[in-house]
This record gives C-alpha cells, structure tokens and sequence, in this order.
C-alpha cells in the first residue's frame, strides 16, 4: 500500500499545464520480479485548471531482482512498468482510455517502509495526440510478508530423510566413476 504526492503535466494542443498530484496505489509482488498494482493518480492540473483522476492497472518489472537476484537487505529498486486504465477529466474530456509507461524507484527505509519516486508517463486521445507526465514523492508500507523463499529452496521436512537416503545412495556411484 503506497501514497504520494508530486506535479502533473500536462501537454495537449501545444499547450503545457501544470497542478498538484496524489497518487495512492494497492499492490501485490507475485514473485520478487513481478509485480502488479491498482491505483488512482489525480487531482488538479487538467486544461483550464480542472481535477481530473486517473484510475489505473500497472504491472511491474523490478529489474533489480531480475538481474541481481533477491536480497533482502537491498537499498534501493529500479522498477520499470506499464499501466493502463480510464482518465476522467470533467467537464472539458469526459472519460478516455489512457496508457503508457513508468518508472518506480523505491529506497528501504525499514522492513516495513520505502521510499518511493515514481515517474509516470500517460497518453491519450482528445482531438490529437496528448498526454501527461507525473512525479510524485511518498511512502509504501508492506503489510505482508517481508522475506522469499525460493520454491526449489523449500523442503517438506517429511522429505528431508528421502533426500539425505537418496544424495546417500548415490554418493558411492559419483566416487566410483570419477575415481576410474
């Protein structure tokens, strides 16, 4: 669970404005890599001043665990993603289909708490090409778990003897062959 707070701006007919963002978002990390998330990124800043929102699906891609692997005692991710969902911008648009791309980076303060700087970039359709960039600084809180275990890492204690008989019986076999 994560809010934060920033600027949007916004680019349509040649024209750039700007406002305050809120962004709050509910999230769900599927394996250490892959990520996915709902939220709502908003307020004021669309043309003539209006409030706008923007609810929406990201899924994410922490490149740091793909890369590097998973520790837990990392500082700092880098998380590229993309979103999609329905822009409202009344009373000038009404509501639009909307997408595009960001980039979370989020810094460990606590087991519990980070950091984050999120960058997202968003386009859609009025009478021509437009679109919005927002930043927004906040906080994320992990109410889950906060560790992975690897399923291949996992044993069933029932299984650990089966397991040390079988590394046992095959022990001789490995000798006998490299020893030739």
């Amino acid at each position: 669970v994560g809010a934060g707070a920033g600027m949007n701006f916004f680019y349509d007919n040649a024209e750039w404005q700007s406002g305050f963002a809120l962004d709050v978002n509910v999230g769900k990390w599927v394996t250490p890599s892959v990520g996915f998330r709902a939220g709502f990124n908003g307020l004021k800043g669309g043309f003539g001043g209006n409030n706008f929102g923007y609810l929406h699906g990201d899924a994410m891609w922490n490149i740091s665990n793909a890369i590097g692997g998973y520790k837990e005692s990392r500082i700092w991710d880098f998380v590229p993603y993309a979103h999609a969902g329905l822009l409202v911008d009344k009373p000038i648009a009404g509501k639009e289909l909307a997408a595009g791309a960001g980039l979370l980076n989020v810094v460990r303060l606590s087991k519990r708490v980070d950091l984050t700087l999120d960058v997202r970039g968003t386009v859609y359709k009025r009478q021509g090409p437009a679109g919005f960039i927002s930043t927004a600084l906040g906080l994320s809180f992990n109410l889950g778990r906060t560790d992975w275990t690897r399923a291949s890492e996992y044993h069933n204690p029932a299984d650990l003897d089966k397991i040390s008989a079988a590394e046992a019986a095959a022990s001789p076999v490995a000798a006998a062959r490299f020893s030739r």
